[in-house]
């Protein structure tokens, strides 16, 4: 079923589905009392622009691997201050993989088992963010280290 604005859900349950529809979401914070719904849950926007000043924006993007194998997922994407952007998660076949801040132990593991890739061949990461950042020009791009 294709989401709405009034969509809801634990973020390792986001599909592609969700951000082709949606590419910007962000924790519904907020609404943590609900019934069922904790810190993970997440809402998405109606913007076509990743808002400034905000902190762990899901956003669409794009992935390619050095092996040269695309894929596409979400990056988190906080503006507040700079423009950060530590993690990102792959959505391939119902799967959510989740490639964590390369400063955390073995980083590449989840990626590279998940794709039978060596881990010179899943990382770096590079990315396109699917939607522009308030206040800037362009599609940001970068790699995920």
């Amino acid at each position: 079923m294709a989401p709405t604005l009034r969509t809801r859900k634990p973020i390792d349950e986001l599909t592609a589905l969700d951000i082709e529809t949606f590419p910007i979401w962000e924790f519904a914070t907020h609404e943590e009392g609900a019934e069922g719904q904790d810190e993970t849950w997440v809402r998405p926007l109606k913007a076509k622009r990743v808002p400034r000043h905000g902190y762990s924006f899901q956003v669409a993007a794009d992935f390619t691997t050095p092996s040269g194998l695309e894929l596409v997922g979400i990056a988190n994407v906080t503006t507040a201050g700079r423009v950060q952007i530590d993690t990102a998660v792959i959505l391939t076949g119902g799967r959510y993989i989740f490639v964590p801040d390369p400063t955390q132990s073995r980083p590449w593991r989840s990626l590279s088992e998940a794709f039978g890739l060596s881990a010179a061949k899943s990382a770096p990461l590079s990315y396109t963010l699917r939607v522009p950042i308030e206040g800037r020009k362009g599609m940001r791009s970068g790699v995920i280290k």
